[in-house]
């Protein structure tokens, strides 16, 4: 928020800050409840496996839960970060400017 700024302005300011880490804060929350979710069903996931498999067996389905952890924590960043037809949508609309400048020439 800065000095020179009118009412109006310094409340939609205030506004979108306000906004900003409530979101945050919902993040982290949702973050913190995925961990907690994940670690939770990993372990009775091992433990099923390690009474009805033996310990080796355990073993694996407590890697593959981790692998499957991250690769779900990464899937869900990205799609948070990145709206994939966006920028499909972007990446066409691009070529089809430039190819219609290749074509006629345009520069």
């Amino acid at each position: 928020i800065k000095d020179g700024d009118r009412h109006s302005k310094k409340k939609a300011r205030n506004l979108l800050l306000a906004s900003f880490l409530a979101y945050a804060e919902v993040g982290g929350g949702a973050s913190e409840g995925y961990e907690i979710m994940v670690k939770s069903a990993q372990m009775q996931a091992t433990s099923f496996v390690a009474k009805k498999y033996g310990v080796e067996a355990a073993e694996l389905a407590r890697h593959t839960a981790g692998a499957t952890t991250n690769f779900g924590r990464t899937a869900l960043t990205a799609r948070r970060v990145v709206n994939v037809k966006k920028l499909a949508k972007s990446a066409g609309k691009q070529m089809v400017k430039e190819g219609i400048k290749t074509t006629v020439g345009v520069k």
